[in-house]
């Protein structure tokens, strides 16, 4: 995704195809794509209005959601998917999620807000599968105030790792949660025991400076 919101995809035998119905909606705000998360065949891109999902397998747009209160634009940074059947979506009014089978994602209603621990009243940044939960992890410019969160059952949800602060990324890998922070690369278990933890860099000097802002786990 680029920043004027056009989209390439680049398929098996290195073909580009180009998707500009993002660029191209008829929009009055924000139509910055955010993160992208796929799933099965679709692609569900999220975007500053709401979620777009993309068929992979046709090439196109398949379905747009508008999923704020009272079907209004709500900005969407990321999306993850449950084992047992749901979509989240990371918003700035808390988190949404649904049924991804059984119900029409089309409708705004059929979406609903997580209001546990009082999640509903922050702007969450990064939602993920693995470890065996949904986690969210929000950014602040408050002293100790970014949050890491977990699902434990469909409406129960705890508060976990306090200890990592100054968020810039968040993804799971397996069991372990992979954060880049002002501090470094920090990979923690799910219980939040530090694992792996990266600071320096030997390919650094004092002409280039290193200071991470995003992590990707590989296998």
């Amino acid at each position: 995704a680029y920043a004027n919101s056009n989209i390439d995809i680049i398929t098996s035998d290195n073909k580009v195809v180009q998707l500009s119905d993002i660029k191209r909606k008829n929009i009055n705000g924000d139509k910055t794509v955010y993160s992208i998360s796929c799933h099965e065949q679709f692609c569900y891109l999220s975007c500053g209005f709401g979620i777009v999902v993309v068929d992979l397998q046709r090439m196109e747009v398949s379905n747009t959601y508008i999923i704020g209160d009272d079907g209004n634009y709500l900005p969407v940074y990321d999306i993850a998917f449950s084992n047992d059947g749901f979509i989240y979506a990371a918003t700035k009014q808390g988190i949404r999620y649904a049924p991804l089978q059984g119900v029409n994602l089309l409708d705004y209603s059929n979406w609903s807000l997580v209001t546990a621990i009082g999640l509903d009243q922050y702007s969450i940044d990064y939602i993920s599968f693995g470890a065996g939960r949904i986690w969210a992890a929000r950014k602040s410019d408050e002293w100790m105030g970014d949050r890491t969160f977990s699902r434990h059952a469909e409406s129960v949800w705890y508060q976990e790792i306090r200890s990592i602060q100054k968020i810039h990324d968040f993804e799971i890998f397996g069991d372990w949660l992979y954060y880049c922070s002002d501090k470094g690369i920090e990979v923690v278990d799910r219980s939040g025991a530090r694992q792996i933890f990266i600071d320096n860099y030997p390919f650094a000097t004092e002409e280039i400076q290193i200071s991470p802002i995003s992590v990707m786990p590989d296998s």
